[in-house]
This record gives C-alpha cells, sequence and structure tokens, in this order.
C-alpha cells in the first residue's frame, strides 16, 4: 500500500516533541540570544572614550580660627567646577563665612531678627547643563552686600565643560597694616576634542602689602592642572612675580614651586626661632593626594601651639574663670545677642592663649580628572521633581577643600551646586525649556577602565563569544538529531503501514 507523500508543513505539525527536547532547545536559543546581545553591546569597547568625571577648585584667601577642636573658617574668592559624565555643573562664591555666619544669619535668642540678614550675605552663583547650556553671573557691591564686593561668573555647557571665575574687591586693614589687591580664582572641567578629560583650578592675588609697603609681594598665581585620556598631564605651579623688602627688590627667581631651591628649607629655619609664639610660615608645595587629586597648597601664616601664650595667658585664665563667669552671665542676662560676640571672643583668646590656632592661607588650588564609569542606580531616566542635592564648600585650617568629585560636602550647607543661584543678577540661560532637576544619585564603579592610550572603555576580553557560539552549535545539534529521529520515525511508521 502506497502512502501519499506528506509536505514539510504537515510532518512539522505532527511531530511530537518531548519535554526534554522542547527544555533543551529553549534553554539554547535564550542562551545564545543572551550572549550575542552582550557581544554587540561590548563590540569596540576598547576604543571608546570613558567621558568618567572631573573637577577643580581655587580660592584667594581662607581665614581659619581654630578652638575647642571647632574650625570657624571664613573663604573668599571660591570657584569650583566639575562634570560627571556627561552633566557639567559649576559654582562662583565670592565669600564663605562658615559657622560664623551660620550663628550670625540665625534668628535672634528671643525671637528677633538676625544680627546678620541673611539678604546681606552674597549668595554664589551656581549653574548646571542638565537642561541645556547655562550662564550666569552676579556683580556684588556695597550697595547690594554691606560685608562684601565682587564679581561672580558660572559657565556650564552640554559638551561637558563647566567655567567659574570670581573675583573679590580689595582687602585693607586700618593703619596701612596690610593691604590686599587682585583676589581672583577660577576653574575649569572639560571633555577636549571627545577623548582628553581636562580640569584647571587657578588662584592669584594681585598685591600684597604689609607694614604700609615695608614689604611687598606681587603677582602671586597658584595653578593645578591635571589631564587624562589622549592627553595626560599633572602640575601644579606656584610662581611670584616681583617681591620688594624696604624698597630693595628681591630676585624672586629661587621662589617658584619649580625651582631647585627649596624656600621651605630657608623658611623651616625662621619657624623654629619663632616656634614661641607659634608663628608659623608654610611655602605652597605641590602634591599628589590618595585620590589622584594635584594640589599646590596655599601659602600659609600661622598660629599653632603658642607656648608663650600658653605660658603668660593660658595659665592665669583660670584665675580669672570666676570673674569672666560673672561678666558673661551679666550680660546674656541683659541681651541673650549678646552670644555671639562672646563666641567670637572666646575664639581670639584661645588662639592667643596657646589652646587654639589662627591660619591665613593664601591661594591654593586642587584638579582632578578619572576614567572612572559613572552610572545612576535608578536607570537613565530622570526622577520626578524634588530637592536639589546639595553641594558645599568646607574649609580647614590650610584652606578650602572638597571632599571628592560632584560631591561637594561641607558643615555650612551653603554653595549648592545643583540649583542655579537666584540672587544679585540673574544672568542668562541659554536654554529655558522644562523644569530645573538635580544631577541626580550617581556611583563610581569600576567594571569600565579605561586601557588604551586615549582612555579605552571596558575589556575586550569577553566569555560571550564562546559561550553563544556553543549555545547556537547546541540549537544546530539538537534540530539535526530531530530530524533525524523523526525520518527514522516516518519509515518505520511507513513499514508497519505496508505490513497491514
Amino acid at each position: 500500500m502506497n502512502r501519499p507523500a506528506r509536505s514539510l508543513r504537515t510532518r512539522f505539525r505532527e511531530r511530537r516533541y518531548t519535554p526534554a527536547t522542547f527544555r533543551i532547545g529553549l534553554a539554547c536559543a535564550l542562551g545564545a540570544a543572551v550572549c550575542i546581545i552582550e557581544l554587540g553591546s561590548n563590540s569596540g569597547a576598547d576604543t571608546s572614550f570613558v567621558p568618567g568625571n572631573a573637577t577643580a577648585q581655587a580660592q584667594a584667601i581662607t581665614v581659619a580660627p581654630t578652638t575647642g577642636g571647632l574650625n570657624y573658617a571664613i573663604s573668599l574668592g571660591i570657584s569650583i567646577s566639575d562634570y560627571q559624565g556627561m552633566e557639567a555643573q559649576s559654582l562662583s562664591q565670592t565669600i564663605d563665612l562658615g559657622a560664623i555666619g551660620t550663628a550670625l544669619e540665625a534668628s535672634g535668642c528671643s525671637g528677633g531678627p538676625p544680627e546678620l540678614n541673611p539678604k546681606d550675605v552674597p549668595a554664589s552663583v551656581q549653574v548646571e547643563s542638565v537642561n541645556g547650556n547655562q550662564s550666569q553671573n552676579n556683580s556684588i557691591t556695597p550697595a547690594t552686600s554691606p560685608i562684601g564686593a565682587g564679581n561672580e561668573a558660572a559657565t556650564a555647557t552640554t559638551q561637558p565643560s563647566a567655567t567659574s571665575l570670581t573675583k573679590v574687591s580689595d582687602i585693607t586693614v586700618p593703619g596701612g597694616l596690610l593691604t590686599v589687591s587682585g583676589l581672583t580664582s577660577s576653574s575649569h572641567t572639560s571633555i577636549d576634542n571627545g577623548s582628553t578629560r581636562t580640569s584647571t583650578a587657578t588662584s592669584s592675588i594681585g598685591s600684597i602689602s604689609l607694614a604700609k609697603g615695608v614689604v611687598q609681594l606681587g603677582n602671586l598665581t597658584w595653578t593645578a592642572t591635571q589631564q587624562t585620556g589622549a592627553a595626560t598631564t599633572a602640575t601644579g605651579t606656584f610662581s611670584i612675580g616681583s617681591l620688594t623688602v624696604a624698597g630693595a627688590k628681591v630676585d624672586t627667581s629661587q621662589l617658584t614651586s619649580s625651582s631647585t631651591a627649596n624656600p621651605q628649607t630657608v623658611l623651616n629655619i625662621i619657624n623654629t626661632a619663632l616656634s614661641p609664639i607659634g608663628l608659623n610660615i608654610q611655602w605652597p608645595a605641590m602634591s599628589t593626594l590618595q585620590d589622584g587629586t594635584v594640589q599646590i597648597s596655599p601659602l600659609t601664616v600661622g598660629i599653632d601651639n603658642n607656648t608663650l601664650g600658653q605660658q603668660v595667658i593660658g595659665t592665669n585664665l583660670g584665675q580669672v574663670q570666676t570673674v569672666r563667669s560673672a561678666i558673661v552671665n551679666g550680660l546674656l542676662g541683659l541681651n541673650c545677642n549678646f552670644a555671639t560676640p562672646i563666641l567670637v571672643g572666646d575664639i581670639g583668646i584661645g588662639v592667643l592663649a596657646g589652646g587654639g590656632n589662627l591660619n591665613v592661607s593664601l591661594g591654593g588650588a586642587k584638579a582632578a580628572t578619572n576614567d572612572l564609569a559613572e552610572q545612576s542606580p535608578f536607570g537613565s531616566g530622570s526622577l520626578p521633581n524634588g530637592p536639589a542635592a546639595s553641594v558645599s564648600t568646607t574649609s580647614g585650617n590650610t584652606g578650602a577643600s572638597t571632599s571628592g568629585l560632584g560631591a561637594f560636602t561641607g558643615s555650612t550647607g551653603t554653595g549648592g551646586l545643583s540649583t542655579p543661584g537666584t540672587a544679585g543678577n540673574s544672568g542668562t540661560a541659554a536654554s529655558k525649556s522644562g523644569p530645573k532637576e538635580s544631577l541626580g544619585p550617581i556611583s563610581k564603579t569600576t567594571a569600565c577602565v579605561s586601557l588604551g592610550p586615549s582612555g579605552g572603555g571596558c575589556s575586550g576580553t569577553s566569555a560571550a563569544v564562546p559561550i553563544g557560539l556553543a549555545s547556537l552549535g547546541l540549537v544546530v545539534a539538537l534540530f539535526v538529531w530531530d530530524y533525524l529521529r523523526q525520518r527514522r520515525r516516518d519509515r518505520l511508521m511507513g513499514a508497519v503501514e505496508g505490513m497491514t
């Protein structure tokens, strides 16, 4: 009996698959698809450029008294720029009063107005490129702020690049004891030519005059620069344009950070001689921090561990403590707002008595870049509108500092980098569409590191290729085995039908 020929479609429909065959085939197909997708996403990663992140910070001058383990730093001329991935942000701030400002701006103890109106404190100018290119500036005059004057400017673009420039008006101490002019700081971070991460910070002081011009210093400049990727640079420099003592010019060629002679060697001898009164001078020096940050330290004049003050003033404080307590309690009883002036007085007495220190830091800059890939734990989507993440500055004994890349944290709560400043002139924004959003949480991962000379991406060695090919081979072998098994089955069925 001849059996009519059946089409391939009919035979496919009549084919019976065992559960094991179906599961094996599905698993192999799924494994092959995953590996092929993974292979496609990693293709060419060795030559791709990882934006990474960069940060730059400079400040013109910092006055940092410390007593009782607490720091009361006041900083002038702060410039901060950074980018993370493809988003940039920058900050410019003429003055940061730190903890003292927080106390002065707080409401009076009796519910009255604060001793310092917060509106009189110049707000920082802050921009970021989340919604496009932005630029803002703020011109501060004595009419707009009684405690500071200068100019703040900040720019952020989608390149990404971030730039800030801060200028502070001249400082004059009555009697001609000290005059400081030309206080400026600037910072810049960017990705250049799509292959180089650049971070540069500069602070400069036009001139410093001591004791009515007996000592004059001119054109002091601190610069920190770091580049990674196609170009590699890591430098920190300090220079003095001129130095005059009692009308006589001094050769400044050996006073720069790049000179063969080390000025700190001479200053150490002077510091040893002045150690009884705690006076010391620290010359700017370039250093590389553990996280790779390039830093040029400020020129610091400080009073630390005042031995003479401990012997003359410190030992006698206990004897007058009863009288002091009575005076303080009496003043606070008359007006509780005397608490802040008393605090300032205690800081000064603590320094003179050797129980604290006072550091005046001129200049200083730091710059950092890295090739760590940035990724948000919440994916690429944006979060709903909410409070912007605060990014602030904090000051130590040797000047203002930051805690890391793009996440500046401090105790004063000022200087946020996530929302544009509103005080003063609002400036112009290149993009005004849509609500302002913060950069969002960003965490570093070492899953993607630069391997090539131009800052490459992830390693090209991957197990996806052999696994994918093996999975495809298994699928093909399973199909051939099943096809042969079905043909054999059809032949057997045809023979049985012929016999019947």
